[in-house]
């Protein structure tokens, strides 16, 4: 609110890839906020990364970050499961 009271426009972008994926511009976008901003920033966004999504309003980026995170770290912990019952 503060950033467009003043006139500018804002758009997140956490991305779910690390140091490999982003040396290689394999990241994937997921951006929350100004429509029109996401719409001019896209071909940027292509050159960093393989897949860019807008959620919605700014925040929505993040908590699909978290859904992301929660996701993988939950088939981890399945996998470290499945692993100890296999031994």
């Amino acid at each position: 609110a503060a950033v467009t009271a003043k006139g500018g426009r804002f758009l997140e972008a956490p991305v779910s890839g690390s140091k490999g994926p982003a040396a290689a511009g394999q990241l994937i976008f997921l951006c929350g906020g100004d429509k029109e901003l996401f719409a001019e920033v896209l071909p940027e966004l292509g050159h960093m990364g393989k897949a860019s999504f807008n959620f919605g309003s700014t925040g929505a980026g993040t908590r699909m970050k978290l859904v992301v995170n929660m996701t993988m770290g939950s088939m981890m912990a399945t996998l470290g499961e499945g692993a100890a019952l296999a031994e």
